[in-house]
Parts: structure tokens; sequence; C-alpha cells
């Protein structure tokens, strides 16, 4: 991966499983390469946070150290459960389809929102 601040976005859609599309997506196996070119390397990510009534990401500024990825032996597309789970130093194995998010050099701010408002929201 050339640009180390795009994004990694390794699930895809899984809701296009039912209409006769490949999941997880083509560039998923890229992506994973990419992932795995960044073990040892600190990564920030945008963690999903599903109820039955909401869906939410979770943004930190929170920095992990990535100790590996390992297969994960049920994906389940329409729970959005992925192939894989990314290692974290913090001791979490977090499945790649509860991610919206990993880079590598910066934690994930929306265009728009001030340093300021970023810096509160801790």
């Amino acid at each position: 991966m050339n640009d180390p601040t795009a994004p990694l976005d390794p699930v895809g859609d899984p809701l296009d499983a039912s209409e006769g599309h490949l999941w997880p997506s083509p560039d998923y196996a890229r992506q994973l390469e990419a992932l795995r070119a960044a073990v040892g390397e600190t990564v920030f990510i945008a963690e999903l946070e599903l109820t039955d009534v909401q869906l939410s990401a979770r943004l930190t500024d929170k920095p992990y150290v990535l100790l590996g990825i390992v297969d994960f032996p049920w994906p389940d597309p329409a729970r959005g459960l992925a192939p894989h789970l990314v290692l974290l130093d913090d001791g979490r194995g977090v499945n790649l389809g509860r991610i919206a998010r990993i880079t590598r050099s910066r934690p994930h701010r929306p265009r728009g929102l001030s340093r300021l408002v970023c810096n509160t929201a801790r």
C-alpha cells in the first residue's frame, strides 16, 4: 500500500453476497495483505459497536500495536463477521467485520471537524 494514510476497508458490503456478488469482496485479499504488512506497526482503529437498535462507530486517538492477523473459523456476512481477526497489543482480537477503519499514520478525523472538537471528544 503506497499511501499509509489510506483507510483499509477489509469487509466490503456483506449484503452483496445475497445478490450473487463475491464475499468477501475482491479487494479483501489485497487489503488483508496490506494489514499483514503492517504487523508490528502502530495503528488506529474505528470500531463498530452494534446493539439491537443501533450501529455506531467509536473513534479514538488511542494507538495500538498490530500484533497479527488470524483466521476466524466462522465468518458470517449476515452478522458482519469477516474471515479474520486483528490481534492488538491490549490483548484483544477484533473481527475485521467489527472495524470500520484502520489507519497507520494518524487517528481518523472526519473532514470539517476542528482539532478542538476532536480533542475534546475523547
